[in-house]
């Protein structure tokens, strides 16, 4: 069996932050004993920081594009674990997900995603949302 990588372990494997190569991570550990983690922390706080910063940018449709761009990931990071929790091999009998597990893991999914897809369409065609525009 294949295992199965996200984009995000890929792209730390190819850049080297892999656990195995001299990169400790975890915010338990103190700022001298993972100094790369800690640099990396602080510069993506750091940017979103200066983003926010930049005079005359539109914050409210920053924050809403974040929330939807999340919104819109997240239900493909539950398929992944969907997939993973019907792996048999993977978890065993007594872990695996049982029919009635994946009927409401399913609907949920689904109901994410047309969420998802709502709070899109109102942030990308605000003629349709249900707010007075003043």
């Amino acid at each position: 069996m294949q295992p199965c990588w996200s984009n995000s372990h890929l792209a730390g494997q190819r850049v080297g932050l892999r656990r195995g190569e001299g990169w400790e991570h975890s915010l338990h550990k103190k700022l001298w004993e993972a100094p790369g983690f800690y640099a990396t922390y602080i510069a993506c706080v750091g940017a979103a920081a200066a983003f926010v910063l930049i005079p005359h940018v539109p914050l409210q449709l920053v924050i809403v594009s974040v929330q939807v761009f999340a919104g819109l990931i997240l239900p493909s990071a539950i398929i992944f674990l969907q997939l993973l929790l019907n792996d048999r091999e993977l978890l065993g009998d007594r872990w695996v997900n049982r029919p009635w597990n994946n009927v409401i893991n399913w609907t949920i999914i689904v109901v994410l995603f047309a969420l998802s897809l709502l709070l899109a369409a109102q942030v990308m065609l605000p003629i349709y949302s249900t707010e007075d525009s003043r």
